[in-house]
């Protein structure tokens, strides 16, 4: 009972399965007449009318497949459609002409099914009539510049009476490399420049060129030569000065660039002398050299073919500028804020005894040194305690017009004046005798002078320190 329902169950599942319909393959040769190591070429159509997709692989077997080299072996079929596919068939070594049958055996959902694909090899001269045969000769310069296009002219010639057909050049020069397909005519001969452009900073050296002709008909090298080219040794360093001046400040740009393939030392110098270099910086080492006799700051950096440098340098005077400025400052500001009114005080020794009694001349300088009148001039002068003043009897002579004494600070002596026209001088002289006797330097106090401008405002002047000396 057991064993019945097993069997019944197994039936069902069987009649669920799909059901896959054979599918249609025809085999139609394109080229099935072929030299040796030619290529055999098949049109394979499928036709698919399940209603599902289809995966379809194909195989030879393990003896012909160690002779034959198929392409492709498996492909997709759509649903309920028909589809194309191109094979082709090359000999894995040189086969004797003869009449081969390869079996194919196609796969799919299960199933399996056998086609017979034949193929005839035959000689070349069976196929040509005649042996293809042809020279090539190739143009070019020994040396090349990287900087500019290199031509290489292949020249190619037919030795036979006969029309060759896709021809394939193939020139390689190491650096470069370009294959064309040519036809020849019999007899006849074709020429084809072929232009290459190449990396400007390429290394220079020696180099291979090789040029091949092949006919890809019958799997034959008809022609193969070599030849040798140089890249030559170049170099192109110009320095590119740029200058930007501001305020007092110039910076100066030197940019180089090795346009070359070698690596290469470039010297620039720039004009420098001592009074400039103090102001110089840059930001690069230099060397001091001398051009022509003059001194110049020099560099000779080495640059790698194609690499860019730039060396600064800045001519800074704005040091100089400001400090230049400070003293034109100093120098207007004295001129705008000096006093108009010039005191100068001297004093001399006119008379000397031994028992130390000393007269001594004073001398007042006063002058308006500026073109504007100046009013209300007082000029103070103090005496020491240890003098007295000497009225002068002498025509001429201004006197004080006020004398003051007092215990603290001595006598103080005063002359005045209304006016002071511009540049206009006073010069006041009198005598003083020391009640002590004096011995070595002696410094006298200064004297003071105030006065009052065109407007009224008052001003203070003060002369020099009037010293002399007294011998023992």
């Amino acid at each position: 009972m057991k064993k019945s329902i097993l069997i019944l169950t197994i039936l069902s599942l069987t009649m669920l399965l799909p059901v896959v319909s054979a599918i249609d393959i025809e085999v139609n040769p394109l080229i099935d007449r072929i030299p040796p190591m030619g290529i055999a070429t098949y049109n394979f159509t499928f036709y698919n009318p399940n209603p599902e997709s289809v995966s379809v692989t194909w195989s030879l077997g393990p003896n012909q497949a160690a002779n034959w080299i198929t392409s492709p072996s498996a492909t997709t079929i759509p649903p309920e459609s028909t589809k194309e596919v191109t094979f082709t068939v090359i000999p894995k070594s040189v086969v004797l002409p003869s009449q081969y049958n390869l079996l194919l055996q196609f796969r799919y959902q299960g199933l399996s099914q056998d086609v017979q694909v034949p193929i005839r090899v035959v000689s070349v001269d069976s196929v040509f009539g005649f042996q293809p045969h042809v020279t090539m000769s190739i143009e070019h310069r020994r040396e090349l510049d990287p900087r500019e296009p290199y031509t290489v002219r292949v020249v190619i010639r037919n030795q036979n009476p006969r029309n060759l057909e896709g021809l394939v050049v193939t020139v390689d020069g190491e650096l470069f490399r370009e294959e064309f397909v040519v036809d020849v005519g019999p007899s006849a001969e074709v020429s084809r420049d072929l232009q290459f452009t190449i990396n400007p900073l390429q290394a220079p050296g020696q180099h291979r060129l090789s040029a091949r002709v092949s006919y890809p008909l019958i799997d034959a090298l008809l022609y193969d030569l070599t030849s040798n080219f140089e890249v030559i040794t170049y170099s192109d360093i110009t320095p590119v000065f740029e200058s930007e001046t501001s305020w007092f400040k110039t910076t100066e740009t030197i940019t180089l660039q090795n346009r070359g393939n070698v690596q290469r030392s470039k010297e620039v110098a720039l004009r420098a002398p001592w009074y400039q270099r103090i102001f110089l910086s840059s930001d690069v080492d230099y060397e001091l050299v001398q051009i022509n006799g003059k001194a110049n700051m020099a560099w000779n950096p080495s640059l790698a073919p194609d690499e860019t440098m730039q060396i600064t340098v800045i001519r800074n005077y704005r040091p100089l500028a400001f400090l230049l400025f400070l003293a034109l400052l100093v120098v207007l500001s004295y001129f705008v804020f000096r006093s108009p009114l010039i005191v100068q005080k001297h004093a001399f020794v006119v008379k000397q005894v031994e028992e130390g009694v000393n007269d001594i001349k004073i001398r007042l300088y006063i002058r308006n040194r500026s073109n504007k009148s100046l009013y209300n001039i007082n000029v103070s002068d103090m005496l020491p305690r240890i003098t007295e003043f000497v009225e002068s009897k002498s025509v001429g002579s201004i006197k004080p017009t006020k004398i003051t004494k007092t215990s603290k600070k001595g006598t103080i002596l005063n002359w005045h004046f209304d006016v002071l026209e511009g540049l206009e001088e006073r010069i006041i002289t009198y005598k003083i005798r020391s009640t002590l006797r004096i011995v070595g330097d002696i410094t006298l106090p200064n004297s003071r002078v105030k006065f009052e401008n065109s407007e009224g405002k008052e001003s203070f002047a003060n002369s020099s320190s009037a010293k002399f000396y007294i011998k023992q």
